[in-house]
Parts: C-alpha cells; sequence; structure tokens
C-alpha cells in the first residue's frame, strides 16, 4: 500500500508584503499631514490592494501530492500522475530555499540562453513543488529577501535527482521521512535474498529445481 506525504503549504508572499505594507502606512500617513493631499491614502490603498493581489497569486497552492510503495514514487499534479521506479532514483538531498533558488537559475542557465527555453526548463524543475522560491521578483528584490528570513523561509526542501536525467524540486512537510524512506526502500532492493529464505523459495517452487529423470 502506497504511503502519502503531506506538501508543506504557507503563504510567504502574503506575509512578506504585510510586513511591507506598515512601513508604507506610516509614510502614507505622514506624506498626508505634510502636504493635505487628499489623493496621497487613495493612491496608497490602491497599491496595497495591488500588492495583495500579487501576492495571493504568486502563494496560490497547485494541487501537488506524494506518494511511496515498494516499487515506486508517485508524483501528482493535478489529475496528472507520474510514477517513478525506483531503480531511476539518482538520490534525494535536502536544500533550502535560497540555494534551491540559486541551483534552479545555474542548472537552467547551462542547458540553454533562450528565455522561452529557460521558462520551460524552470517549470520542469519546479512542477511538483508548492513553495515559491522566488525565481521572480516583484518588489526589486525587497519581498524575496524578506522571505529568505522569514522563520519557515529556511525550511528545507528536497531535489529528487533521477537517472535519466531529469530534476525535481519538492516539498513535503516532513522532508526526513521522505529521505529515510527513499534510503530504506532502495536498500531492500539491493539486499541479497538470506540462504533460508532461498530455500523456502526453492521448496514453494519444487518446479523452478526439477529433479534427474529417472
Amino acid at each position: 500500500m502506497a504511503k502519502r506525504y503531506r506538501t508543506r503549504r504557507y503563504r510567504s508572499n502574503l506575509t512578506a508584503w504585510s510586513w511591507t505594507c506598515v512601513p508604507l502606512g506610516v509614510g502614507v500617513l505622514v506624506a498626508t499631514v505634510l502636504t493635505g493631499n487628499k489623493w496621497v491614502p487613495l493612491v496608497a490603498l490602491s497599491v496595497v490592494a495591488v500588492g495583495f493581489a500579487i501576492a495571493w497569486w504568486r502563494d496560490r497552492i497547485p494541487d501537488i501530492t506524494y506518494g511511496m510503495d515498494r516499487e515506486k514514487m508517485t508524483l501528482g499534479r493535478g489529475g496528472i500522475r507520474r510514477e517513478v521506479p525506483l531503480e531511476e532514483v539518482m538520490d534525494v538531498n535536502l536544500i533550502d530555499r535560497s540555494a534551491a533558488r540559486q541551483y534552479v537559475q545555474r542548472t537552467v542557465r547551462s542547458q540553454s540562453t533562450e528565455r522561452r527555453e529557460m521558462r520551460k526548463a524552470t517549470r520542469a524543475l519546479l512542477r511538483y513543488c508548492t513553495v515559491d522560491i522566488g525565481m521572480a521578483s516583484l518588489s526589486f528584490g525587497i519581498g524575496r529577501s524578506m522571505i529568505d528570513r522569514l522563520p519557515n523561509g529556511k525550511d528545507d526542501l528536497l531535489l529528487l535527482r533521477l537517472r535519466t536525467g531529469e530534476q525535481f524540486l519538492l516539498s513535503p512537510q516532513y522532508p526526513h521521512d521522505v529521505i529515510t524512506a527513499v534510503d530504506h526502500m532502495i536498500l531492500d532492493r539491493h539486499r541479497p535474498v538470506p540462504i533460508a529464505r532461498a530455500q523456502q523459495l526453492a521448496v514453494a517452487h519444487p518446479l523452478a529445481h526439477p529433479q534427474g529423470g529417472a
């Protein structure tokens, strides 16, 4: 029976924008008092509303699932599932948000310099990730830096590398559980069959070892 793993879910962009609005509100209040211009708070309110809309859009959580049994890992996005045989798994490594962003950027640039191909490669790497690692910044890097400094900004993600050359960034809620499960499954597959077990198999399937005829 396949075991399912929960994905990590939090609203980093909304949190960062909420903190940004605090000094913005103070600045708007001061500007309104000094200038007496009633349009200043209206413009600021529009900026805040647009900022929250953008933050919500970036924090949208895709329907992503992870599962594993003795033979394969299952990665799901929406109604589409990808089954990865365990023999195709090369390794699974912990990586934090900032390091993941740098790794994705370096990997994508090594594959192509064409903008369209780079976007395609980035989407492939992040297809099964529920966390915004800050690949695009709409606040000149300020929001991205704030998210990196949040307490959950250092939560570990997983980098899954396959022998086919494919790589996927994963965001399970408990990444160490996934690593432990993958390690155990791979070890079980390469563990030799004990002699006693082999004899039991021979007894259970006598036709597999026919005796010489009379």
